[in-house]
């Protein structure tokens, strides 16, 4: 008489195999969720830096042609503001703080209109190491912080005011 063996798993393998399979799977879970969070911080960064980079062109734009430049800095509750006439628009502000309704916000002003150019920006500083010269120093981001810096050649003859 034949004695036929079947073929089949045991127990121990199905459970050895199991274990093997849900090691695969949370590792690239786990991959997976670390690419995202990374991912998510990285696109958010390069979003904030291109709206700073925004934010400086429109302002180095428009301090080239500025005159009667007016700095006024106050330490105690970390402002800063720079007031200035432009010739085709009239007075133009640019100003910063870190509390208020604008908290870390750039705002521009002027006569007809009041805009936010850039958010989340930690520190800002506009520097004159020449009286023709004008560097405008920008810390921004939340989780990850970076500073871009535009040094600006005035092209008027200008007067320029420090205060604070």
């Amino acid at each position: 008489m034949k004695i036929y063996r079947k073929q089949s798993f045991t127990l121990i393998e199905v459970i050895i195999a199991v274990a093997i399979f849900t090691l695969i799977l949370e590792s690239v879970y786990v991959t997976l969720q670390v690419g995202q969070k990374s991912w998510n911080t990285y696109s958010s960064t390069v979003l904030l830096k291109q709206e700073v980079r925004r934010a400086l062109i429109a302002m180095s734009g428009e301090l080239r042609e500025a005159k009667n430049i007016f700095i006024t800095k106050d330490d105690h509750n970390h402002s800063i503001s720079i007031n200035f006439e432009r010739p085709s628009v009239g007075i133009v502000s640019y100003s910063w703080s870190d509390s208020g309704e604008n908290a870390y916000k750039i705002i521009r002003e002027n006569y007809t209109e009041l805009r936010t150019l850039a958010s989340n920006i930690t520190y800002l500083s506009f520097d004159y190491p020449l009286d023709n010269e004008i560097i405008i120093n920008v810390t921004a981001g939340k989780e990850i912080t970076f500073n871009l810096k535009e040094k600006i050649a005035l092209r008027l003859k200008t007067s320029l005011f420090i205060h604070g």
